[in-house]
């Protein structure tokens, strides 16, 4: 596993420009989520204390308008999937940060989109990683059911060996 540094964003004013961004009907509904998204955002720096995040209540006309983030088109949400993607240590650019062995080809929701869609487009819970990780990983949520995962932004993962073999 290999630490990921942050890319330097506002996240606030991220959601702001993408939501103006965004075309009729999911922006309609986005703009009048703006607000409790960015308190969410807020509440996201927990994670950096080794906190967990429970999910909360959205309607489906919501997650859909909240989980349109993600594929979105928009020139800002370009920028900030390629800014997550040049953020890697050229040593290791091509290879997942979770397994080491698979190439990356995605990137994951560390809060999964499928539980908590106001972080679709969070470049703090975005996670380059291969696609077998991204499958075992699934839409399991850190810290439940017995599973936990690394924040490969915020826990800190020792650069020497934990394990030799002699």
């Amino acid at each position: 596993m290999i630490n990921l540094r942050s890319i330097a964003r506002t996240e606030g004013d991220d959601i702001s420009t993408i939501i103006d961004e965004k075309y009729r009907p999911a922006k309609t509904v986005l703009l009048r989520l703006k607000t409790k998204i960015q308190a969410r955002y807020v509440t996201y720096l927990e994670i950096e204390s080794n906190k967990r995040l429970t999910s909360i209540a959205f309607t489906d006309e919501e997650k859909e308008a909240l989980s349109s983030l993600y594929e979105s088109k928009t020139k800002t949400a370009r920028i900030i999937t390629n800014g997550i993607l040049g953020m890697l240590n050229p040593t290791h650019a091509d290879r997942c940060l979770y397994c080491g062995i698979g190439e990356i080809d995605q990137l994951d929701h560390y809060l999964p989109i499928e539980h908590f869609p106001e972080f679709a487009i969070l470049h703090k819970n975005l996670i380059p990683i291969c696609g077998t990780c991204n499958q075992i990983k699934n839409d399991s949520i850190p810290g439940q059911n017995g599973k936990d995962y690394l924040h490969l932004i915020y826990d800190t993962i020792p650069l020497h060996p934990i394990f030799a073999c002699s």
